[in-house]
């Protein structure tokens, strides 16, 4: 059985719907199995997903967030894990990840795509919650908008 290694949010609906839309129905973790409801309202498709349901002998694919695997039903030695994720690309992600294939995909933006996100949302106001926060806080300031580096600002507040 394969069993592919996905982020709860984002990552995880992305596998299921590239493996359900190739033909493929999967079974599905809870953790990303609650939040598909959401893109289907939005259009996504997942035709013939399942929730997972740990008593069942499951032969479908199998998506899960990362450290899941080892509290599946199947017999380890039928079970070949891919973690999908950015961290692929990183020299010790077989290691720590356990996985038996690396698939390196990234869903994070870069800057020009960051720059298109907000152009295009017509947005006055930013929070920025990751990465290079106040940097990019900044830059968008300077070109007007009113842009917070969020987690900063939480930090200074609590202290």
């Amino acid at each position: 059985m394969p069993v592919f290694l996905g982020y709860g949010l984002g990552r995880g609906q992305e596998i299921v719907h590239t493996l359900t839309t190739a033909g493929l129905p999967c079974a599905v973790h809870g953790a990303i199995a609650g939040l598909i409801p959401y893109y289907e309202a939005e259009g996504i498709t997942f035709p013939g997903w399942e929730r997972y349901e740990r008593r069942k002998d499951e032969t479908r694919p199998l998506v899960v967030t990362p450290g899941l695997q080892d509290a599946l039903a199947a017999p380890a030695a039928k079970v070949r894990v891919a973690l999908v994720s950015g961290w692929a690309a990183v020299d010790s992600a077989r290691a720590r990840s356990g996985a038996d294939v690396l698939i390196p995909y990234s869903d994070h933006g870069g800057f020009r795509e960051l720059l298109a996100i907000v152009e295009e949302t017509g947005a006055r106001r930013v929070d920025i919650v990751h990465g290079y926060a106040e940097p990019l806080a900044r830059f968008l300031r300077q070109r007007g908008l009113d842009a917070v580096a969020a987690v900063a600002s939480a930090v200074e507040v609590q202290v």
